[in-house]
Order: C-alpha cells, then sequence, then structure tokens
C-alpha cells in the first residue's frame, strides 16, 4: 500500500492536533491526582510511589485487555512482534515511571521537572540518526523552542540547583526510556489497532512494575525493619513505627489514595496511551512528543486557577511563547510534505531493519548510482 492510497483512512490532521493536546491535559491531570496519592502523608503514612505505579499498572492491565477484546475481537500478536511488544512495556510503561521515581529519591522534584523536558530531544535524535524521519534545521529549530520555552517556564527550579550528577542521569535515563517508546511502536501501529496494542504492552509493564514493587514485601525481618525505616524518612509511615506488620504501610491506601489510583487508571494509563497509540500512527515521534512541553505551561496555568500560585519570576510566562512558536513550525514541517522528499542513507538500512524487519527496506529499492533507499519503500513497510 502507498501512501496515497493510505490518505483516505488518515483522520483530519485537526484530530491529531486534538488528541496530542489531550494527551498533555491527561498528563497534568495525572499530575494533580499522584500529587494526591503520593502526597496525602498523615499520621499513618501514605501511598509509596512505587507501589502507586505498580497498582495502576495492575489495574490498567485488565481493563484494557477487555475493552481490546470487546472492540477489537480476541486476537494475539505475530510470534515476531512479541519482542518489540515486550520492549513497549519495557520501555514506555516501566522504564519510564520507574526511572523517574528513582531518580526522586537522589534528586528533587524541580530538577526531574527540568529533565523530562529533554524527550523531544531524544526522541527527535533518535528517530533522525536511524533514518526514521529527515534531518531537517527547521525541525531542529523547532524543538529548541519548544524545550527552550519549556526550560524558561521552569527557570525558578533550574536556580534551585541539582544534588549531583547520579540522579540528573536517572531522571535522564527515563526520558530517554520514552523516546524509545515511541520509535519502537511506529511500525507496531501499522499491524494492529491501538486498543490491542496498549493491553498487550501494560502485560509487560505492569509485570516489570510488580517485580520492582516486591523490593517492599517483608522477605525477612531485617529486611521489614529497613523498608520501615526508609519509610520513616521518607515520611510514608509514622516516626518509630518498626514493629513487625509495619511494612503493609506501605501498600495501604486511604479513600483519596484510591480514588487517585481509580482515576490515574482511567486517565493516564487507559485513555492517555491509546491517543499516543493513534497519534503515533499518523504524526511523527518529534511532533508528538514536542506536545509533551505543553504540559509545563498547561501546569503552570492550572496552578494559577487552582492554587492561585505563580511563577516565579513571573517573566517566567514569556516562555510559552516560543513553545507555541515550536509546535506552529513542526506543524508547518509535517504539512509541507518535506518529510516525503529524501532518501535514507545505506548504513541506516540496518537500523530500519532491526526496528521494522527485514521487509522494511528492500535491497531491490536501492538507486542505480547512489548509495541510499528511497524513503518510499520505508513508508509503506515501516512507518
Amino acid at each position: 500500500m502507498d501512501k496515497e492510497k493510505e490518505k483516505p483512512n488518515s483522520p483530519p490532521r485537526l484530530l491529531i492536533i486534538l488528541g496530542m493536546f489531550s494527551i498533555q491535559v491527561t498528563n497534568v491531570g495525572y499530575n494533580v491526582v499522584a500529587k494526591l496519592a503520593v502526597g496525602n502523608r498523615g499520621k499513618e503514612g501514605g501511598v509509596n510511589p512505587l507501589v502507586f505505579s505498580f497498582l495502576r499498572d495492575s489495574l490498567a492491565f485488565p481493563l484494557l485487555m477487555i475493552m481490546a477484546i470487546i472492540w477489537d475481537g480476541f486476537r494475539l500478536p505475530r510470534l515476531a512482534d512479541v519482542p518489540r511488544i515486550f520492549l513497549l512495556g519495557l520501555t514506555g510503561m516501566f522504564g519510564n515511571q520507574f526511572l523517574f521515581i528513582l531518580g526522586l529519591t537522589m534528586e528533587t522534584q524541580f530538577v526531574a521537572t527540568v529533565t523530562t523536558r529533554f524527550q523531544p530531544v531524544f526522541g527527535s535524535l533518535i528517530a533522525m540518526f536511524i533514518g526514521l524521519e529527515r534531518f531537517l534545521w527547521m525541525k531542529v529549530l523547532a524543538v529548541a523552542l519548544a524545550v527552550g520555552g519549556a526550560l524558561i517556564l521552569t527557570i525558578d527550579d533550574i536556580l534551585k540547583g541539582a544534588k549531583g550528577v547520579t540522579g540528573i542521569l536517572v531522571l535522564l535515563a527515563g526520558a530517554l526510556s520514552m523516546s524509545f517508546f515511541y520509535v519502537l511502536q511506529k511500525p507496531i501501529v501499522k499491524k494492529y489497532r491501538p486498543v490491542s496494542i496498549t493491553a498487550w504492552s501494560y502485560f509487560s509493564g505492569a509485570a516489570s512494575m510488580g517485580l520492582a514493587a516486591l523490593y517492599y514485601a517483608p522477605w525477612t525481618r531485617e529486611w521489614e525493619i529497613k523498608i520501615c525505616k526508609e519509610g520513616i524518612d521518607q515520611h510514608q509511615i509514622a516516626a518509630n513505627h518498626t514493629e513487625p506488620g509495619c511494612s503493609m504501610a506501605m501498600w495501604r491506601l486511604d479513600k483519596i489514595s484510591w480514588i487517585a489510583v481509580a482515576v490515574a487508571v482511567i486517565l493516564n494509563s487507559v485513555l492517555k496511551y491509546i491517543l499516543i497509540t493513534i497519534c503515533n500512527k499518523h504524526a511523527t515521534v518529534t511532533e508528538i512528543m514536542m506536545w509533551g512541553t505543553l504540559v509545563v505551561p498547561l501546569g503552570a496555568v492550572a496552578d494559577l486557577v487552582i492554587l492561585h500560585k505563580q511563577l516565579h519570576p513571573l517573566w517566567a510566562y514569556v516562555g510559552i511563547l516560543p513553545i507555541f512558536m515550536g509546535l506552529g513550525l513542526i506543524h508547518y514541517v509535517n504539512t509541507s510534505k518535506k518529510e516525503d522528499v529524501r532518501q535514507i542513507l545505506s548504513w541506516q538500512r540496518p537500523l530500519l531493519t532491526l526496528l521494522c524487519g527485514e521487509d522494511a527496506v528492500p535491497k531491490s529499492s536501492l538507486n542505480k548510482g547512489v548509495n541510499s533507499y528511497t524513503h518510499t519503500t520505508i513508508i509503506s513497510n515501516c512507518f
């Protein structure tokens, strides 16, 4: 199937933009409910972030599977695609969250907020390096504007400084993990429906998160005391609460926390990841990840309206302008068909073959006298 035949089945461009915007709205909503659950630490302690993520993922998987069976029918992925789908759960559902949570134990929330803004940089670099997208200076400028604007909005966080290099590297690894998720998902979205892909991915993501959450299981009495002391230090367990059974406080959720988990399952796990899968089929990796920078101004507006909390300094609101300039520029790049007029270098063929399969870039597409492959062949076989 060539590109022209695909066009009638593609949704209107406005719907894709609305979908990418909705993803960021769900991100802001998730941040609010996660703060309610993880930050709701009374005298008896609150839910641990890792446990919260495990509960969210493990509850989302069966819900997504039921939805997939109802809408898509009962089906399984091809055996050749199972490793790729497993990696989707490992990078997008587990790696991104786990490394972010781990990074928070080493760094402040301020530094974590700043480092996650580099996801579009990593995603764009990976996509252009392997030949999934064409290198364009306008695209580089668009990413720089959006990321730069997000950094301006978080200038107060940046000035607070970091605790050390290790925490920053862990947080950047989390951002890199999510970038790989978008790239790895590209060839899969052409083969299966969005709900099925999301459900299968969540199986490996929830399983991996479950193994990580077992860290808080009281394997021995000595281990339980260690866990409880960590909980006391992080204000998740009441002071001097180290008697037998104290580690259960890590898994105990009050009413507010359960509501937060339910909202997180519906908003972040189900709605957001289905939207990501749909948008990733029709938008470039660079564009869909650039929309992630919109979380910062949306969060700032939400804080101003709901919490009456302003940014410091006030001139930081200027950062909203370059974000929208960057999004406008990447929209122009994608709608001007500049992605279509390009060639894939021969050294990129093994990378695309590894990502998309042996038939992604057939050797027969080698241009005479030119050591490159046409983009038309790849777009019909890979993304």
